[in-house]
């Protein structure tokens, strides 16, 4: 009996085989397509291992620090979705559609650091593109994944539904590249791990979106069981250009009679607000917000003194971080928006 679970991760196999089981009649073993023509030792390792496409995943969330995923069910991504569902650690939260599921996953991001969600292709994914997009403007980690068409389906040369009716079927990957760190297409169990581990990593890295689209054949293939990782290392600076920059901002904030500390929006990764927080102690200067920084700062703190915003400022503050300074005045204003480093 075929259920739902075994359809889908048999295609590939059965493709590769390229023959149907007719009349009693068996296909030899063959190397497994999907994961890209890998001896079958190779694969039967991966079976005894236990872990599948999914499962693998699930476990590089957690281990990224995902606690809840978003999801919108589609056809191309039921299998993917149970085998998410193996891992009691992580929890499954359903949302009403794409654009819900996006945003969502956008405010976990803000509090939690990283965010997950999974929709289904093309009318899944281009349906969460504005909240993506919204991410990517806001430095949030947010692991977009898609469940693919058949892996077999390229070679076939098919229309897929829920597609735009033609023989193409890479635009969702190239679209999402505008609006992500980097789009990754799975098309091989075998390439699975690394392109998880890499999207994963680069995520978190460039504080920014990345989309996972595999293909749901895949999802319940076998692969090497994930080993321990980490995906928190922080990025290596320059340090001597970090030094230089130093130098240069303490010379100009101790010439200055009254500097003032704006904070900007890319002080959101927790470690910057820490690190501003440290600074506006030692200095005991003032210390302003824009309104994309509101809430990066504490408004109990001492030093505060509102929101700045041109000549809509909070009462008083426009007059303390923006009065005209002419080049001899000893006046500064030093915006804190730091950005994440990008690595080589």
């Amino acid at each position: 009996m075929i259920t739902r679970r075994n359809f889908l991760g048999t295609t590939a196999i059965i493709g590769a085989a390229g023959a149907a089981i007719l009349g009693g009649q068996e296909s030899k073993p063959v190397a497994n397509a999907a994961a890209g023509g890998a001896p079958e030792s190779t694969v039967a390792n991966s079976a005894s291992s236990g872990a599948t496409v999914g499962t693998y995943l699930a476990t590089r969330l957690e281990q990224a620090g995902v606690r809840d995923y978003f999801v919108v069910p589609g056809d191309f991504n039921l299998i993917l979705l149970d085998q998410l569902l193996e891992n009691p650690r992580l929890r499954m939260i359903g949302c009403c559609n794409e654009l819900n599921a996006g945003y969502a996953a956008d405010g976990y991001a803000r509090s939690n650091g990283v965010a997950a969600m999974v929709v289904t292709y093309s009318v899944g994914g281009l349906s969460a593109l504005n909240a993506v997009t919204c991410a990517y403007s806001e430095d949030l980690p947010v692991i977009v994944v898609v469940g693919g068409i058949n892996s077999d389906s390229e070679w076939q040369d098919k229309i897929i539904h829920h597609a735009l009716g033609e023989v193409r079927y890479d635009y969702q990957r190239e679209i999402y590249a505008h609006v992500t760190a980097g789009a990754f297409s799975v098309r091989h169990a075998a390439d699975a791990p690394a392109l998880i581990d890499g999207a994963i990593d680069l995520a978190l890295r460039r504080r920014k979106p990345v989309m996972l689209e595999i293909a749901c054949n895949l999802a319940s293939m076998p692969v090497p069981a994930p080993r321990p990782r980490r995906f928190d290392a922080a990025p290596a600076s320059d340090a001597a250009a970090l030094a230089d920059a130093a130098d240069h901002a303490a010379e100009l904030l101790n010439k200055a009679s009254r500097p003032v500390l704006v904070a900007g929006s890319k002080l959101r990764p927790p470690a910057s607000r820490e690190a501003f927080l440290k600074l506006a102690d030692a200095a005991g200067y003032a210390v302003a917000s824009v309104p994309a920084g509101k809430g990066m700062f504490p408004e109990t703190h001492p030093a505060y003194a509102g929101i700045y915003w041109g000549p809509v400022s909070w009462p008083g503050v426009a007059s303390v971080s923006s009065r005209p300074m002419p080049t001899s005045s000893p006046e500064r204003c030093c915006r804190i928006t730091p950005r994440p480093a990008i690595p080589r």
